[in-house]
């Protein structure tokens, strides 16, 4: 019996580790894939199309809109950027976990479009050691890095959305904790349900 796949919606403040976790967790489990967002914005020569994102016109996008295609969508700097439905309930039809990095706002959005998704919030273990973070990546004004912090702040409080919560420590110490997390979703009742019924179909 082919096991269906699950959706997994990850978000927590710029510079918590989100994306070092994420690397290490598709790494750990081929199984596991990168959701590929949708963007009228033009490609840039070192993208490919298909694996980095879907490069598309905004006359298609917004064809798309209007047909309910997208689990979520968001204007940024005049560009669109969305999250087919077909390429999330493909790959999770074909029993795959598909991963979705996202901010706050595009997942509570995805949280009224989408039943059945699972909500994990990556939590710093300190605002400290988030700014220690900020500041070693040697990529930010001083300036930004306190906008990123108060960010991170309203970010925190309505972690209460999530169905997770989870402390970036360490990158492998996380990992594993997110790949439980994730493999313990099979178990649900929900998730089950065949299985149940594969029992006791012929009691």
């Amino acid at each position: 019996m082919n096991k269906k796949g699950q959706l997994i919606i990850i978000s927590g403040p710029s510079g918590c580790g989100k994306g070092s976790v994420i690397n290490k967790l598709l790494e750990e489990d081929k199984n596991i894939i990168l959701s590929i967002s949708m963007t009228t914005r033009d490609k840039r020569f070192n993208e490919i199309d298909g694996k980095d994102y879907l490069f598309v016109s905004r006359d298609v996008f917004m064809s798309k809109i209007s047909k309910n295609e997208f689990i979520e969508y968001a204007k940024y700097c005049n560009h669109f950027y969305g999250t087919p439905k077909e390429f999330i309930q493909k790959n999770i039809n074909l029993g795959k976990t598909v991963i979705l990095e996202i901010e706050v706002n595009g997942a509570l959005q995805i949280k009224k479009n989408f039943f059945g998704a699972t909500f994990i919030f990556f939590m710093p273990p300190s605002l400290k050691v988030l700014e220690d973070r900020l500041i070693n990546r040697n990529t930010e004004t001083l300036e930004k890095i306190t906008s990123r912090l108060k960010t991170a702040i309203e970010e925190i409080k309505i972690s209460h959305n999530y169905d997770f919560v989870l402390t970036i420590d360490t990158v492998d110490n996380s990992c594993y904790n997110l790949l439980s997390i994730i493999n313990s979703l099979n178990f649900k009742y929900e998730n089950s349900k065949k299985i149940i019924y594969e029992v006791l179909k012929n009691a």
